[in-house]
């Protein structure tokens, strides 16, 4: 039961909210202090295949910047680039990626990255699960595992992370 009710927040979470009131974040040093928004950036599914694909996530990232301003975090829920991606992919990804003022990035694999193998873990060397607290909210980042279309996210996972952000066994 308890696992229905933490991914039904997640989804909810995940679901394409883009900022919260955080009154209750004064444990966290998050710009602007209590009363403000807490703003959240979802991607997922970038995965560039032409020129006008980087082109068009270049531009997501300078529209960020222009009409949001800063963003306390952004979190990329997997597919980042394409299957089997090279490093120089990797790079153009990671510059870009940067140039956003956001300043916490979380990311997930999704069945691309992990096709792309150990290069993904190179660029991003977070395990494929972990908790991330901020504030009152919890983000569960759980990784994709196999290199298959289907979604693939254990049990162990899923615990694994949840217990690891409450301290529990």
């Amino acid at each position: 039961m308890l696992r229905i009710i933490l991914i039904s927040l997640c989804n909810l979470v995940f679901a394409g909210c883009a900022a919260v009131p955080y009154g209750n974040f004064a444990d966290r040093d998050i710009e602007g202090g209590s009363g403000k928004d807490m703003v959240v950036w979802m991607l997922s599914d970038i995965h560039p295949k032409t020129e006008g694909d980087r082109k068009t996530f270049e531009a997501a990232v300078a529209d960020i910047n222009e009409n949001v301003g800063s963003v306390n975090m952004a979190v990329i829920a997997g597919d980042l680039l394409k299957s089997r991606s090279s490093a120089s992919a990797f790079n153009w990804f990671m510059q870009t990626r940067n140039r956003a003022n956001v300043l916490d990035w979380f990311q997930i694999a999704g069945n691309h990255d992990v096709r792309s193998g150990p290069i993904f873990n190179v660029y991003f060397p977070l395990p494929p699960y972990y908790a991330v607290e901020m504030g009152n909210l919890l983000f569960l980042c759980l990784s994709d595992i196999s290199v298959s279309s289907r979604t693939d996210i254990s049990d162990e996972a899923f615990l694994a992370s949840y217990c690891q952000s409450t301290n529990k066994s």
